[in-house]
């Protein structure tokens, strides 16, 4: 399932967009105690939420962040279904068919995956609920938006995948 943004990561401590619980001096209003939150989806955490395994925003202080932080995300989805999802990264985007000027920030802020989180409810088998694989998605895209039909093939497919899984637990 994507990771909601109020949802804390074990990586969230060490990582740079990470805000502590307290003042902040270059804030709106310095005086202010804010909740800890992540600065780059702007939203504060949930303490009472359980934990997400991982978070794909996760950037390191270190001046080589970038490409070690891409490994060991790229490490930990390879273990997963994660790596062959159309939402992990930047997976879908040669499909997404939106024409607006900002295709690339919409993908990011709309589509791409921002982490896991296994919730038994709708994760079957540790399956990820939103799972859609590049040819789904591609199908997804190519599917007219009117009366519905697109969502519906995107349900369609989701549903199907997680069958899929119930049916891998037997």
């Amino acid at each position: 399932m994507k990771k909601e943004f109020w949802r804390k990561a074990p990586q969230c401590s060490s990582c740079v967009y990470h805000r502590p619980e307290g003042k902040r001096p270059h804030s709106v209003d310095p005086d202010t105690i804010w909740k800890e939150s992540c600065f780059i989806c702007g939203f504060s955490f949930w303490p009472e939420l359980e934990e997400a395994e991982i978070c794909f925003d996760y950037a390191s202080q270190r001046k080589d962040s970038a490409m070690v932080d891409k490994a060991e995300k790229d490490r930990w989805a390879k273990k997963h279904i994660c790596s062959r999802c159309a939402f992990y990264e930047t997976n879908g985007f040669e499909y997404f068919d939106h024409p607006e000027i900002g295709k690339y920030e919409a993908w990011n802020a709309d589509f791409r995956c921002r982490g896991y989180i296994h919730i038994i409810d709708n994760d079957h088998n540790c399956f990820c609920s939103s799972f859609l694989s590049l040819e789904q998605w591609a199908e997804v895209e190519s599917t007219p938006i009117y009366e519905g039909q697109r969502i519906r093939k995107w349900e369609e497919f989701r549903r199907v995948n997680s069958l899929c899984a119930m049916h891998e637990m037997k």
